[in-house]
């Protein structure tokens, strides 16, 4: 599973920022896919785990419509 947060943060001068937060401690960055299609920002990851005869698959998706005026090419991802 995952907890999502999202909000937009007023930068002054007419300026907002969108942070989203999610939380995916049981995955590894290329686990993570991040995109953005028609004004929808879309965050996608897939674990899985094998040992011995046990297999563990975990998968999750999260999409938001992006605010109107969005610089999508100012987007940034980071990991912490």
């Amino acid at each position: 599973g995952s907890d999502f947060q999202s909000r937009i943060v007023d930068k002054g001068d007419n300026q907002k920022q969108l942070e989203m937060s999610i939380e995916m401690k049981n995955y590894k960055p290329d686990e993570i896919k991040v995109s953005v299609k028609n004004n929808e920002l879309m965050v996608k990851g897939e674990h899985r785990h094998a040992d011995g005869n046990n297999f563990e698959r975990s998968f999750f998706f999260k999409s938001i419509t992006l605010p109107p005026g969005t610089q999508v090419e100012q987007l940034k991802s980071q990991l912490t």
